[in-house]
């Protein structure tokens, strides 16, 4: 008789189980999630850095190109004075990045904005799995 008495004893150890097998599991399924999107801000970052830093490139060019041709030091590098985003192509390490550049005549700073993200491009072919941008500015001063 005793043993009929704890046939119900292995049915709670067995739903236990599972139900501490079900907690691992989707506890392993939101840290590898939550590693994925922290991968996705590092190589955004690292992009948007690299074309911050590659539009300080092309500013300085331009400076020393027409270094001997007098003038405003700031029509070279962003035209009328405003905020020139140079064309970047959308394909391999800048895919989903713009790049944008500026100048304040009076300080000589040289102002390189990267910004790479879909919130951003969001055109065809894009990875929707985020909706974050990440931008990064560089200065540097021209002399």
């Amino acid at each position: 008789m005793n043993l009929y008495r704890q046939r119900g004893a292995m049915l709670i150890l067995v739903v236990f189980s599972i139900l501490i097998l079900a907690l691992l599991t989707s506890s392993l399924g939101a840290m590898l999630a939550d590693s994925s999107q922290k991968t996705t801000v590092e190589v955004r970052s690292t992009r948007a850095l690299m074309a911050a830093q590659s539009g300080l490139e092309y500013a300085f060019y331009q400076v020393e190109k027409n270094r001997d041709g007098g003038g405003n030091m700031c029509n070279h590098i962003a035209p009328g004075g405003s905020r020139h985003e140079l064309p970047l192509a959308d394909n391999g390490g800048f895919m989903q990045c713009k790049v944008y550049v500026s100048c304040e005549l009076t300080s000589q700073l040289i102002i390189s904005e990267g910004q790479c993200g879909t919130a951003l491009s969001g055109g065809a072919g894009t990875d929707n799995s985020s909706d974050f941008a990440v931008s990064r500015t560089l200065t540097a001063q021209a002399r």
